[in-house]
């Protein structure tokens, strides 16, 4: 087609998009290394700041010259609060302000191969880097391998005996002693898994860091693909922007080679493939061991579980609870002894200590009332696919506005990954500003403390 002028307004169109693409390949290509640097001085700087280097896991410093290395770093930059306070904003403004963009530059666009290809090969090598953070970056890690090392290591049920109770384990000093008394604040799912990195690693401490960080480098590099899959069946157009949402978030990237919620995630979304390919046996079995690595994404089970009301597809409803019951019954029952491991589990569900049974009749109310809702839940859905993704979204939406802590910028990774899915606008920018919101809180609070107080004009993040 041609102008009156005769300039061809196809060929000019198809310029135009040439050079749209290769704006974007450029920027994701240039953007990628800024973001790398941003996210490096988390697992690099930050913690050998004094309210991180205090940790008995920083001992392992010594322990590889690479980390040695890293300690040259000038003593007057990382003991001057000002400075720190003021990197961590630059860093997360940076980090903040190219996500956004990125997001927005890759928001409806066609997918090409290239630009898929570095948003994903950016993202594996930040979680790669990531598995070679300082020692001390993270405490959680430690406490998940001492729990593990309770049946590995001690031949004793973690779910019964505590870490305590091994106070000379070669893995125990490394641990955050505020949590090893706890036996029910990891569920039986997770305690599969956790015991193959410690049975490889041996009674070495750094083998079992970096063995714990691979299997949560493979997991979230699984839920990349898994989520490029997902979009590819429900909303192909979102593909790019889905990817960069949770592949370049900051949460993801800097916390997700430590957290047991990256594990929980990637079931998660196997469930939800499976969904959107009608294998109503594998969503099940994905969702039901999903939710018992971390019961955060339970409501998705209890949701597809009752979605058969409403459609009085009663058999279908039997057939998959025991389905579900039946796996439960596998996961738990090598562990089981009584009641106090269900008990304990429930207590820490509702954010309580372990302790007496005072408190149970609670407990069961609440978990009444949790069914009753996730019924009415199940009820409102149609039959449609995109009716029980944005259903489940909405409530992880809910959850991690106003029940899960701000300052656990990792409990929201399965969010994260719902709105990474959902091609909703919305829930895109509401979801990603608060989840940024909670990584900046989360860090502040880890780097500033009593060891390390943060500067007299930021009292109000205190």
């Amino acid at each position: 087609m041609t102008h009156g002028y005769g300039v061809d307004l196809s060929k000019q169109t198809e310029t135009s998009y040439y050079l749209s693409k290769k704006f974007l390949n450029i920027f994701l290509g240039v953007s990628s290394i800024f973001m790398l640097a941003a996210f490096s001085a988390y697992w690099f700087v930050f913690p050998l700041t004094p309210g991180r280097i205090y940790k008995t896991s920083a001992e392992l410093i010594d322990h590889l010259a690479f980390w040695r290395w890293l300690t040259q770093f000038p003593e007057g930059v990382i003991n001057d609060s000002m400075f720190i306070a003021l990197w961590i904003m630059a860093s997360s403004a940076v980090a903040y302000i190219i996500y956004a963009a990125a997001v927005y530059l890759c928001w409806n666009r066609e997918p090409s191969d290239r630009a898929r290809r570095i948003i994903m090969l950016a993202a594996i090598f930040y979680y790669g880097i990531s598995m070679f953070a300082l020692p001390n970056f993270n405490t959680d890690i430690y406490n998940y391998i001492s729990r593990a090392r309770v049946f590995t290591a001690n031949e004793s049920n973690p779910h019964y005996i505590s870490a305590d109770s091994f106070p000379d384990d070669p893995m125990y000093r490394y641990a955050n002693h505020r949590y090893t008394y706890l036996v029910g604040d990891k569920l039986a799912m997770w305690s599969w898994l956790s015991f193959l990195p410690s049975y490889l690693a041996g009674d070495n401490p750094v083998m079992n860091l970096l063995a714990f960080r691979v299997l949560f480098f493979l997991a979230n590099c699984l839920n990349l693909f898994l989520i490029a899959a997902i979009l590819r069946k429900l909303n192909p157009q979102y593909l790019l922007a889905g990817l960069v949402l949770y592949a370049w978030h900051p949460t993801v990237v800097v916390m997700g080679q430590t957290k047991t919620d990256t594990i929980m995630v990637t079931f998660l979304l196997l469930g939800i493939y499976a969904f959107l390919s009608h294998r109503n046996f594998f969503t099940v079995a994905a969702f039901t061991i999903s939710a018992f690595i971390k019961f955060i994404t339970f409501p998705v089970l209890g949701i597809y579980l009752f979605r058969n009301i409403r459609r009085e597809k009663w058999p279908l409803l039997i057939r998959e609870g025991l389905l579900a019951l039946s796996i439960i019954f596998l996961i738990n029952f090598p562990f089981w002894q009584d009641s106090f491991m269900f008990e304990s589990h429930i207590r820490v569900i509702l954010g309580e200590a372990i302790g007496g049974k005072d408190s149970l009749l609670d407990h069961r109310i609440v978990i009444m009332l949790g069914t009753a809702f996730l019924m009415f839940l199940g009820w409102l859905q149609n039959g449609k696919d995109d009716r029980f993704l944005l259903t489940c979204g909405l409530l992880m939406l809910l959850l991690s506005f106003f029940f899960l802590r701000i300052s656990y910028a990792w409990y929201h990774i399965s969010f994260i990954a719902f709105f990474a899915i959902l091609g909703n606008r919305w829930i895109a920018i509401s979801g990603a500003a608060f989840t940024c919101m909670t990584f900046l809180f989360t860090n502040w609070y880890v780097i500033f403390g009593r060891q390390f107080p943060a500067p007299e004009m930021f009292s109000l993040f205190n």
